[in-house]
């Protein structure tokens, strides 16, 4: 599965890779007003094409960001949840077809 960020570039297709395309620099810099939180942007990518555990990531963000500040960690829950509710509304998950026998 490749989860890329269509703003920077498009790679080419490979047989069996899953590819989704995002707009991750996009939500960073339009919707949260900050760059910087692109790489949040791509867990929340990743939380909602998975269903990771929420709360957990932002216990995980908080005590990655408090030292910097309230504004710091709201700004990149704010992240998460934009890039979460991207997936929701945009894309489809796609199902990996094995070929192997179990």
């Amino acid at each position: 599965m490749l989860v890329y960020d269509s703003s920077d570039f498009e790679p080419e297709e490979h047989e069996g890779v899953i590819m989704y395309s995002m707009f991750l620099s996009d939500i960073a810099k339009n919707q949260i007003k900050a760059y910087i939180t692109k790489n949040i942007v791509a867990l929340g990518a990743l939380t909602g094409l998975f269903n990771l555990p929420f709360e957990s990531l932002k216990d995980s963000i908080k005590a990655k960001f408090s030292r910097k500040g309230e504004k710091i960690v709201y700004m990149n829950y704010q992240a998460l949840e934009a890039s979460i509710n991207y997936v929701k509304e945009n894309l489809i998950k796609k199902m990996a077809l094995s070929s192997r026998r179990l």
